[in-house]
């Protein structure tokens, strides 16, 4: 009963592998784009110093890319560029290698919550080939979601393995606090991916709820480290703007009325102008884009704050 419970896993595994695989291969034959690919890869000499000092200035909080501070994700450029240089097909297949392993992790979440092999093989070929994740697989800038996906689904199966072993017998139910740390690790590591995984906590109190799990003062204690990490470096307000392609700059004509609704806030002598469109930008008239960042740093006083609610 077992080895042919086993047998299934397997089939399952190989199979949404293969389709995954099959559906979204064309995409390792793609180019880098002119959105965003320049910003990350292309023009980014933070990637090519794979140094003692190279990897210090890549998680130098002090020096985002494009506005947004997710290191694990440029190092993951900088080892590209290290042993491929700008070969996309490089890039775009490690992309596709990820998703694939982000598929696997899902039928294993799936399995661990529902325990029906069915569902978990349905959900994880749903992830796997869903139209909303094409672009996080054929954008060379999108890695920072498939990286935290990757580490987001490791925390919530380290978090149900150790939710699981609390419930079984010594010696066993010893070794529980392994998976909570390693749950917590890889909720730091998702958080230098990228900072949506903030909201892990939440994700992980739901989790207990679904599970029929009491809600104590020891199950929310557990969240603590989450919160701690997600709060340790700085809160972080962003809107990214596109930027006007140089190559095709041009001044342009503003109406008086919308001058005179914008004299307060800007020099009366201010240029106005817009991308007429060309090769470089694809005629869009637009090239890349600028993170507009307010950052609260947080010490040691917001950091007690936060901890005392």
């Amino acid at each position: 009963m077992v080895l042919k419970s086993t047998n299934r896993i397997v089939f399952y595994l190989l199979l949404l592998v293969a389709i995954t695989a099959i559906v979204l291969s064309p995409s390792v034959n793609n180019d880098f784009v002119n959105f965003d690919d320049h910003v990350y890869v292309l023009k980014n000499e933070i990637i090519t110093n794979t140094t003692s000092d190279g990897i210090k200035t890549i998680f130098d909080r002090h020096k985002p890319v494009a506005g947004n501070y997710h290191p694990l994700t440029i190092l993951s450029y900088a080892l590209e560029y290290k042993f491929f240089k700008l070969t996309a097909e490089r890039y775009h297949l490690n992309s596709l290698l990820l998703h694939l392993i982000n598929v696997l992790l899902i039928f294993w979440l799936i399995y661990l919550l529902a325990g029906n092999l069915n569902v978990a093989f349905i959900t994880a070929l749903l992830f796997g080939i869903h139209p909303m994740h094409v672009e996080s697989v054929a954008w060379i800038s999108s890695r920072k979601d498939l990286l935290y996906t990757l580490f987001f689904l490791l925390s919530m199966i380290f978090y149900l393995k150790y939710f699981f072993r609390n419930n079984l017998t010594e010696p066993i139910k010893q070794n529980r606090y392994l998976y909570l740390i390693l749950s917590i690790i890889a909720f730091v590591l998702a958080l230098l991916s990228k900072a949506q995984a903030v909201m892990l906590p939440i994700i992980l109190i739901l989790i207990d709820i679904f599970l029929r799990r009491k809600i104590s003062i020891r199950s929310l204690l557990e969240k603590v480290p989450f919160l701690i990490a997600s709060s340790l470096v700085l809160v972080s307000a962003q809107r990214l703007c596109r930027k006007i392609c140089p190559q095709c700059k041009e001044p342009m004509n503003v109406p008086k009325k919308m001058r005179d609704q914008l004299k307060f806030k800007l020099p009366a002598d201010v240029s106005f102008y817009h991308g007429k469109g060309c090769q470089a930008c694809n005629q869009t008239g637009y090239l890349g884009r600028m993170g507009i960042t307010e950052l609260l740093e947080i010490d040691d006083i917001i950091r007690d704050m936060l901890i005392e609610g």
